[in-house]
C-alpha cells in the first residue's frame, strides 16, 4: 500500500513538472505535503541510488558441496572425463580459474546456467531457493554496494557448465549489472573427445 502512495506521488512530481513546469525540488515538496511521504522516499525513488555488486574470487571450500552433493554435477563431469574423490582434488581443479566478465548472452545456451529471467522467477518458487536469494536482494537495495563470490563456471571444451552460483548471478542480471566469474578453463576428456587429441 505504501509503495502504491510513493509510485502515486512520483507520478505527481513528473506531471508537475512537465505539465505545469514546476522545478523538482518544489514539485517534490507539493507531492510530500499531497500524499504525506517524505520528500526523501520521494527523491529517493525518482533517482534511485547506483547499485554495484563487487565481486571476488570464491572461497573455494566453501563451494565443494556443488559437486559432492550433486549427483547431476558429478554425472556430468564424469561424462566429460572428470571425477574428484577428495576435497583436495577438487580444490586443485577449482583453483585453476580466473576472473571473468561475461554476459547473459554469452552464456544462453549452456549448461546449467539460468539466463531466462523467467525460467529463474520459477527456481526461486522451489523450497528454500529462494531464501538466501531473498536476502542478498534486500542486502542490495539497502546497501546499494555489496561483495560477494564471484559465480563459478567450468569450460570444458567450447561449452560453459554452471557449477555454482546461479542465484548471485541472477541477482546481478535482475539489476542490469555485470557478472564476474571464476572461470575454470579445461579440455573435454570425454572418450569420444580424447580421440580428437
Amino acid at each position: 500500500m505504501a509503495s502504491s502512495r510513493l509510485d502515486e506521488a512520483v507520478n505527481y512530481v513528473r506531471h508537475l513538472v512537465k505539465n505545469r513546469r514546476k522545478p523538482y525540488p518544489i514539485a517534490i515538496d507539493m507531492a510530500a505535503k499531497e500524499f504525506g511521504i517524505g520528500t526523501k522516499e520521494i527523491s529517493h525513488q525518482l533517482n534511485p541510488p547506483k547499485r554495484e555488486i563487487k565481486w571476488t574470487k570464491p572461497n573455494l571450500r566453501d563451494e565443494l558441496g556443488e559437486y559432492f552433493e550433486n549427483q547431476d554435477t558429478k554425472t556430468y563431469l564424469f561424462k566429460k572425463g572428470y571425477q574428484f574423490t577428495s576435497d583436495e582434488e577438487l580444490l586443485d581443479f577449482l583453483s585453476r580459474g580466473k576472473m571473468k566478465e561475461l554476459s547473459r548472452f554469452q552464456l544462453a545456451g549452456m549448461d546449467n546456467i539460468t539466463t531466462n529471467p523467467d525460467d529463474f522467477q520459477k527456481e526461486l518458487k522451489e523450497e528454500g531457493y529462494a531464501d538466501s536469494y531473498n536476502l542478498m536482494r534486500k542486502e542490495l537495495q539497502s546497501k546499494t554496494k555489496i561483495t560477494l563470490p564471484a559465480p563459478i563456471l567450468l569450460k570444458i571444451g567450447n561449452r560453459y557448465y554452471g557449477f555454482a552460483g546461479n542465484r548471485r548471478m541472477n541477482l546481478a542480471w535482475s539489476n542490469n549489472l555485470p557478472v564476474k566469474f571464476w572461470i575454470v578453463d579445461t579440455p573435454d576428456m570425454s572418450p569420444t573427445q580424447k580421440s580428437l587429441f
